[in-house]
Order: C-alpha cells, then sequence, then structure tokens
C-alpha cells in the first residue's frame, strides 16, 4: 500500500488517481479538505489532469474537468 504525504500536491492527486474514476463526490471531498488545511489547490488538479489525460489545453470547467469532479 502506497504512503501518501499529503503536504505535496504530487502526493495528492496520486491519491486521487488512485480512487475509482466513478468517484468524483470524494474527490471533491478530499479537494475542499486539502483546501481549508494546505490552502490553494490549483497545483494538485492541474497535475491530476496532466496525468489523467495528458498534458491539456482545455480551459476550466471543460469535459475532463468536470469528469474529475474538480470544480463544483
Amino acid at each position: 500500500m502506497p504512503v501518501y504525504d499529503f503536504s505535496k500536491p504530487e502526493d495528492r492527486a496520486l491519491f486521487l488517481l488512485s480512487l475509482p474514476r466513478d468517484w468524483i463526490e470524494v474527490r471533491r471531498a478530499w479537494l475542499e479538505r486539502w483546501e481549508r488545511q494546505y490552502g490553494d489547490q490549483s497545483e494538485t488538479k492541474r497535475l491530476l489532469l496532466d496525468w489523467w489525460d495528458g498534458p491539456s489545453r482545455e480551459p476550466v470547467g471543460s469535459a475532463p474537468t468536470q469528469q474529475l469532479g474538480l470544480f463544483g
């Protein structure tokens, strides 16, 4: 079982990638929790999107961001 250091955006993104693809609400809840604890999560979201579908130039609110539940 992997050990994650949630203080690092890379580990937060890897953890979110390990969740089943359809767990949108769970992913969103973790991001909200980390927002309160660590502040802005834009780097975590960017890494998650890049690793999910490769580097993307999709605007916020596009299909990939909605599918991952990253933006309410």
